[in-house]
């Protein structure tokens, strides 16, 4: 097995997927690609990873979703059809990710400290509060500020 390492051109700084070399690696199960994640981009992360042993990778694959739970979530999240048409029809840019991450911690909030009402009162009372210009002014500015200080003070533990 052999692991990915992209050159980097120290005067321009760039990267390139022809730049590279590889190298003999111990783990046969393990396929690496060596770079400032900034430099590539994700299609070129992709297309660099040797995916042909897929025996390998369907067996770590299945045993990742029964021990890790962030990768069970997600892929079941992945394969749910509401969900696919939600990232097909409001995920397409920063602003509507955004967005939607707020409705959803809206949704959460009303459904906190309204159990027991129906769904469709939830989702009237946030089409109220978001209609109201005060209330969404309130709403957007406590999202803001708290979407802000979360990504700040905490760090990412989604893949750990």
């Amino acid at each position: 097995m052999y692991i990915l390492i992209y050159i980097m051109n120290k005067n321009t700084k760039a990267i390139s997927p022809k730049k590279c070399f590889r190298k003999k690696c111990k783990n046969s199960s393990i396929s690496l690609i060596k770079s400032h994640p900034k430099e590539l981009s994700k299609l070129e992360c992709i297309d660099s990873i040797n995916f042909t042993n897929n025996i390998i990778m369907e067996e770590h694959g299945k045993e990742l979703y029964k021990t890790n739970d962030f990768y069970k979530s997600l892929a079941n999240l992945m394969t749910n059809t509401d969900f696919k048409n939600i990232l097909d029809n409001f995920w397409n840019n920063d602003l509507e990710i955004k967005s939607f991450i707020m409705y959803i911690q809206l949704y959460q909030y009303i459904n906190t400290k309204f159990p027991d009402i129906s769904e469709y009162k939830k989702i009237h009372m946030i089409k109220m509060l978001i209609d109201n210009k005060n209330t969404r002014e309130i709403i957007c500015r406590d999202f803001s500020n708290k979407f802000i200080l979360d990504n700040v003070e905490k760090k990412n533990k989604l893949l750990y």
